[in-house]
């Protein structure tokens, strides 16, 4: 994790958060590419007042407040409504179970934190993206495209510290991730669906095929390192 705290820090994150909140109202779809591909710099944090944000939770936030004026129609109720309906009770009883342990929690901020990074800024960008495709705001292929790309960012990311010897003490790869399941929660199930574009039965332009698994080639390569099997078996 990279935590900026100096003037020049905070001064480039707004001009890249500024920059990007243009993308967002000129080129909605592009906008929703660009913050799935960075969902691996989570580990870039800064904090406004008290509260900690990454720069994945404010590209998200940023995309959602474009949708704020769909929220005026009733259309886009209907759409939300049909793209929770099948996961509204899993995901509320997880939320929920959440807010119990964070109210039991000696760590109730850090809880918070938890919360906030982890779930609710996810579910927020993940319900957004969904009623913009429903919308045809953006396209399934470029919200694929997106996943994709932030999965192959990560990769050589990854690769560049497995090259550097930056393991943990059991010789696998964490990354910036703190732990290699982490990482490879993260990439196993990317890696699955670059390969599944990738194939034959997909659908998609053969160029596009072959960028596909090449980036599942490269998403493999830190997974592996990872050494965690449970989570590749699990996502694969």
């Amino acid at each position: 994790m990279h935590l900026i705290t100096t003037p020049f820090g905070y001064f480039a994150v707004f001009l890249f958060l500024a920059g990007f909140s243009v993308l967002v109202w000129k080129r909605f779809a592009w906008a929703c590419v660009t913050a799935l591909a960075l969902i691996p710099f989570a580990a870039v944090r800064f904090a406004v007042g008290p509260v900690p944000f990454s720069v994945a939770e404010a590209l998200a936030l940023i995309v959602a407040a474009r949708a704020v004026p769909w929220a005026f129609g009733r259309a886009f109720w209907a759409q939300a409504r049909q793209v929770a309906a099948p996961v509204a009770i899993p995901v509320g009883l997880i939320v929920l179970g959440l807010v119990v342990s964070i109210a039991q929690s000696p760590v109730a901020r850090t809880g918070l934190g938890i919360l906030k990074g982890w779930f609710v800024v996810p579910i927020l960008l993940g319900l957004v993206v969904a009623v913009a495709v429903r919308r045809g705001a953006v396209s399934r292929p470029q919200v694929l495209a997106g996943l994709i790309s932030g999965g192959a960012i990560a990769a050589f990311g990854a690769i560049a510290q497995l090259i550097a010897g930056n393991l943990t003490y059991d010789n696998r790869l964490a990354a910036w991730y703190g732990s290699p399941n982490y990482l490879a929660m993260y990439l196993a199930p990317l890696a699955a669906l670059a390969f599944g574009l990738g194939s034959r039965g997909s659908g998609i332009a053969d160029e596009w095929r072959t960028l596909s698994r090449w980036a599942g080639v490269l998403t493999v390569v830190p997974l592996l390192a990872t050494q965690s099997w449970g989570a590749i078996g699990a996502r694969t």
